[in-house]
């Protein structure tokens, strides 16, 4: 039965920082939503450890990790499909229907 008080608990304000950019700011906030309070405070919490100081360090480990990982911009997505692809796929699936109607014809039973 664990009976001290190990846990460790990082409260970071993340509209009040003044070396993030708003780039950051902002993909901190849609990343890491679900750890973000009313007052935009960050709460990091670690609990993981035997001793408190050692928990402290893993949040704020956490933390760096986690801004880090706003820090990297991503990607622009570009389009998968070319225009020209569309079309081929139009093509094949009436190409698939038909097909399939040839097939549901000789299934046709007769009623003679």
């Amino acid at each position: 039965m664990n009976k001290l008080n190990t846990k460790a608990e990082i409260r970071f304000n993340v509209t009040t920082c003044d070396w993030l950019t708003d780039e950051v700011k902002q993909r901190v906030k849609a990343k890491f939503f679900n750890f973000i309070n009313n007052d935009d405070e960050l709460i990091i919490t670690c609990q993981t450890s035997r001793t408190q100081s050692r928990n402290l360090e893993e949040a704020f480990d956490k933390l760096q990790q986690m801004v880090f990982e706003a820090s990297i911009p991503e990607r622009e997505r570009k389009n998968e499909i070319p225009a020209e692809t569309h079309f081929e796929t139009r093509r094949r699936i009436e190409d698939k229907r038909k097909r399939g109607d040839v097939k549901k014809m000789r299934n046709v039973k007769s009623d003679w």
